[in-house]
């Protein structure tokens, strides 16, 4: 059985429950009234001069000023961060992911920095990104099973780029990649494989895309040959 986060409340709920995600508002309770802005998340404690009596009225709706003038009528989603739209995240937002979310996604900037950053922290070089389905409009609403433990994207014919270093195969094949692009893949591959990620799968899946060939450049045959098994030194 597969489950999702709330991106309101964070409650881990069966997939087709869109009864809980219509009608879950963390902003009120019956108890303490109003907790915060139901647009913004804005404090309605310390904060009471910035909500109106008549918005007041409307208890779990209520926006405070700046929302009204800004016209922002979505509701406050303090845990956006369970459904992927990594291209679009902000810094504030990427730091809520996991270590191994953020390896993924500064793989997929081609952010060498931000990518040892993340691996000398402890981030799984071969972490196998998360499975995730379309969800009430939502586009990549991740998944977990009953434990609210992360459930794996499942490729047993090899053909998606769902870890770290198959992310550098992949972009190998961007037209739009520059000298400087090929080197930020080679480096960041390199790194990725000084702490451990698996050669083998990526050379599979390398050759599931370009069989085994490499393009013109010096450095996707670089990047190629970082992939090849070492051969072992002989003596004579």
């Amino acid at each position: 059985m597969s489950y999702i986060k709330c991106k309101s409340c964070n409650l881990l709920i069966h997939c087709k429950n869109n009864s809980h995600i219509d009608n879950c508002y963390p902003n009120w309770n019956e108890a303490s009234g109003l907790i915060f802005c139901y647009s913004c998340g804005l404090l309605y404690s310390g904060n009471e001069g910035m909500f109106t009596s008549k918005q007041l009225n409307k208890e779990r709706y209520a926006r405070c000023k700046q929302c009204i003038q800004n016209n922002k009528i979505e509701k406050y989603a303090k845990y956006i961060h369970n459904y992927k739209k990594l291209s679009s995240y902000d810094e504030y937002t990427i730091h809520k992911l996991s270590l191994n979310k953020q390896l993924e996604y500064y793989v997929e900037q081609c952010n060498y920095d931000k990518v040892m950053e993340t691996l000398n922290a402890g981030a799984d070089p071969n972490y196998v990104r998360q499975m995730t389905i379309n969800n009430q409009g939502e586009r990549g609403v991740f998944i977990y099973d009953e434990n609210g433990l992360e459930v794996p994207e499942n490729d047993a014919e090899i053909i998606q780029p769902k870890s770290p270093l198959r992310l550098c195969v992949f972009f190998l094949c961007n037209m739009l990649n520059q000298e400087a692009d090929y080197q930020t893949i080679y480096c960041i591959a390199k790194a990725l494989i000084v702490f451990g990620a698996n050669k083998i799968d990526a050379l599979q899946y390398y050759k599931s895309l370009y069989g085994n060939n490499y393009g013109q450049n010096d450095l996707w045959k670089k990047i190629y040959e970082l992939l090849l098994p070492r051969t072992p030194a002989t003596t004579t």
